[in-house]
């Protein structure tokens, strides 16, 4: 299955961080931006599939609109596939 949730990205001294705006606790950062983007996309997976694995409640994603950000964030939907894990485990 895959999952879209909102990544929050905001400067933070030489580098990009990044959180999910539906799990704070789901961060990461790059020194550039693309780098920020592919490090999200891992955090996002293993965030899922630690989920998925521990039957835990997978939150649900916020809709990109009503996403609200402070100064000096943009936003972009970050995408994770963990079909994987999902057919591992039927």
């Amino acid at each position: 299955m895959q999952y879209a949730y909102p990544a929050i990205f905001f400067p933070d001294d030489d580098c990009v961080g990044v959180y999910f705006y539906d799990a704070e606790n789901w961060l990461t950062f790059g020194r550039t931006f693309k780098e920020a983007i592919e490090n999200a996309q891992d955090v996002l997976k293993f965030a899922l599939e630690s989920a998925k694995q521990d039957n835990e409640k997978i939150p649900a994603p916020t809709p990109l609109k009503n996403v609200e950000l402070k100064k000096n964030q943009s936003v972009m939907m970050i995408y994770a596939d963990i079909s994987e894990i999902e057919s591992v485990g039927a």
